[in-house]
Formats: structure tokens, C-alpha cells, sequence
């Protein structure tokens, strides 16, 4: 191969980059590939902020294993620990289980469609943790906005108004971040207790003041951990 060649390459290869960069819409079909996934975040952020999202596929999910948050401070919950809840689909009993930071507290909710549902309440217990508005909120969700977002996705590969949006293989068909009525919601859409439970998110609702602090980083790396650390089992007689 010539000198003129080779430059002819690499000017069709940074012309190529340079088209991935402007497409703002680009899905990456491929989720393991790590470079393609950080030339997409650096299209979709558009110099706004700079992050870079890994994945390890972690059986028998896949979800994000590693977060760059463009040097800002991070910010640790306590550690997590396995939480166990039970659901009925179909006339089965389903063991859900998953790590989850102590900082989220179990709460009931009595909304049928958060039928799990932490409040962000540290040093609290069930017996002493109340229910405030403007802390965090980690739960499973399959009310409407969610359903519509996850069906939407099934039906177009994308998330109208999403914030952002990054594809995944396995269990979880993506995650991402979402109006969700006045705040924001964090979430892994997918279908749960061997898929009779359609279009339901497992995730994170917080206030739209939060977005682009160190808080809501150490909210997204909960979620994450509690998508890699999901399981759930069809209970037998």
C-alpha cells in the first residue's frame, strides 16, 4: 500500500468519526464494544460532560460495571446488602433478590405499580424511616410512564424526551434516564418474573436538582449494581 493510500485511510477513518461524533441519534448494536459505547456517549453529551461507560457482561445480566465522571468528587453510599421480594405471575411465586446500598430503607408504598419500593433514608430502619418527597426512591416500577417507555423502546429501538438512552443484552433490554413526571427517573427496562410482568423498570426517581451532581452518580452506580446483582426464580412445590 502507497503513502496515498494510507492517508486516503485515515481520512476516510476520521471523516467516520467524525460522523459517529454528530450523530446524536446513534445506538450502538453492539454493547461490549467499548470504544464504539464511549465514541456514542461523547455524541450524545455533545461536550456537555464527559463519561465514560463500560460494560461486563455479568451473568446472567448485563449492566454497567464502571463510571468516569469527568473528575468530579465522588460521593459513596453505605454497602450494600441483598434484599429478597417475592412477586405471583401466573399462578407462580417468583423470588426476586438483588444488592442494594443500606441507605435505602424498605417502605411500603400501597401503589399497586411500585410494587417494590426504598426510600433514600440513612441510618434509618423500616421502624424509623418516614417517607419524604424530596429524598430518592428505589424501587421496581410498571406504572405508565415506564411501560410506555420500555414498549416504546421494544418498538422503535428509542425513548421519546429520554435524557439518554444505552442498549443492552441480556435480562434488561437497556438503561436510561427519563423524565419522570417533576423529577427524573434512572431505570433498566426490562420484562420480570420469566417475562409475564411486561414493560417494568427496576430503578431510581429523584429530583431534576440533583442531575449532574456527585449525588446522583452515586444513585446511578446503585442502580447499576442492583441490575448486575438481579435474579429471580420461579418458586417450585
Amino acid at each position: 500500500m502507497g503513502l496515498f493510500d494510507k492517508l486516503k485511510d485515515i481520512s476516510n477513518a476520521v471523516n467516520k468519526a467524525a460522523d459517529t461524533a454528530r450523530n446524536v441519534e446513534h445506538f450502538v448494536k453492539n454493547p461490549q464494544d467499548e470504544a464504539a459505547r464511549i465514541a456514542e456517549n461523547a455524541a450524545r453529551r455533545a461536550a456537555n460532560e464527559t463519561v465514560n461507560k463500560a460494560v461486563n457482561s455479568v451473568s446472567p445480566n448485563t449492566a454497567v460495571s464502571s463510571r468516569n465522571y469527568g473528575g468530579q468528587q465522588q460521593i459513596s453510599l453505605a454497602p450494600s446488602r441483598t434484599v429478597t421480594e417475592e412477586d405471583c405471575a401466573d399462578d407462580k411465586d417468583y423470588v426476586m433478590t438483588f444488592s442494594l446500598s443500606k441507605d435505602f430503607v424498605r417502605f411500603e408504598s400501597h401503589a399497586g405499580e411500585v410494587p417494590v419500593s426504598f426510600i433514600y433514608a440513612p441510618g434509618k430502619t423500616e421502624e424509623t424511616a418516614e417517607f419524604s418527597p424530596s429524598e430518592p426512591c428505589f424501587g421496581i416500577y410498571l406504572d405508565n410512564t415506564v411501560y410506555r417507555a420500555v414498549e416504546s423502546y421494544k418498538n422503535t429501538g428509542s425513548i421519546p424526551n429520554a435524557f439518554e438512552v444505552y442498549p443492552i443484552e441480556g435480562l434488561f433490554l437497556f438503561s436510561a434516564k427519563i423524565p419522570y413526571y417533576d423529577e427524573v427517573m434512572y431505570f433498566y427496562g426490562f420484562d420480570r418474573c420469566g417475562g409475564y410482568w411486561e414493560n417494568n423498570g427496576i430503578g431510581v426517581q429523584y429530583k431534576r436538582s440533583l442531575m449532574g451532581t456527585p449525588f446522583e452518580n452515586a444513585l446511578i452506580d446503585a442502580v447499576d449494581e442492583a441490575a448486575r446483582s438481579y435474579k429471580e426464580e420461579a418458586k417450585t412445590d
